[in-house]
């Protein structure tokens, strides 16, 4: 509907609130462990549904707002779908198996997609995409962080730090998103109203095509996956820590590069 009539923010907040509550209380798809962050483990049930509701409005948002150029959001999808289905491929139980099938098909589907959606594009997602995928990554973090929970500690696929480990395959969108909504609270206005300081948006900005553009944020989107799986090990405070200071210089640098740009020009 909104790809139609252009549905106002709040509108969109509600029935994805509605369609994430559906999924997280009927179908029982749950984060029901903090696998001790902030010295937290198990979570009652009635705390474990809002956040999980949360948990999937927040990831949603992030794919929808990183939709703003040719390939872009495709790409991101599957990097990160990549990276949950080979753990869930290797993980090896049958209900991951299940999991990899569906993750596969949708690699494949987002790939036909992406074929006429790079520059120039004959095909667009619109909200309609964007956000069934973002959607679809939610649930594949959320299937990842509970089938790990329940591995013993010995399983060679067993992650510690599990929760930054998914964060971490997808740190650019979300750290683009938490940026531009700094931003915007910082200028008094809403956190949902549109604008043009998303990492691409400046990535053009600067003179880079879609395309490039597509590619150095999908190459850095790969890097952030390879440099968690590397660093898995170590404390998981430290590694989120870290992630979220690599995915705020990415997103910041060429905000500051712009403006350093743009003040050379004389550009008010």
């Amino acid at each position: 509907k909104d790809d139609i009539i252009n549905l106002a923010a709040q509108k969109k907040a509600i029935g994805l609130l509605v369609a994430a509550s559906v999924l997280v209380y009927w179908g029982n798809i749950r984060i029901t462990d903090f696998y001790g962050l902030l010295g937290i483990h198990k979570i009652h049930e009635w705390v474990s549904i809002p956040f999980t509701v949360l948990t999937i409005f927040v990831i949603v948002n992030a794919f929808n707002l990183i939709d703003g150029i040719n390939g872009l959001c495709s790409s991101m999808a599957i990097i990160t779908s990549v990276f949950f289905g080979i753990w869930f491929y290797l993980e090896g139980s049958p209900k991951s198996y299940q999991l990899v099938i569906i993750i596969s098909s949708f690699i494949g589907s987002v790939f036909a997609f992406l074929r006429f959606n790079i520059t120039p594009a004959r095909i667009f997602m619109g909200d309609t995409g964007s956000l069934l995928i973002g959607l679809f990554i939610a649930i594949f973090a959320i299937e990842f962080l509970e089938t790990n929970l329940r591995l013993p500690m010995s399983a060679s696929m067993k992650v510690n730090s599990a929760p930054v480990v998914a964060i971490s395959a997808m740190a650019l969108p979300l750290c683009d998103m938490v940026k531009v909504f700094l931003i915007r609270i910082f200028n008094k206005r809403s956190p949902f109203s549109a604008d043009r300081n998303h990492i691409h948006h400046v990535l053009l900005k600067l003179g880079y095509s879609h395309t490039q553009s597509t590619y150095i944020l999908s190459l850095v989107s790969v890097l952030f996956v390879g440099i968690v799986v590397l660093l898995r090990g170590i404390n998981p405070i430290l590694l989120l820590s870290l992630t979220f200071i690599l995915g705020f210089a990415v997103c910041v640098i060429p905000l500051l590069l712009l403006k350093r740009k743009e003040s050379k020009l004389g550009v008010q």
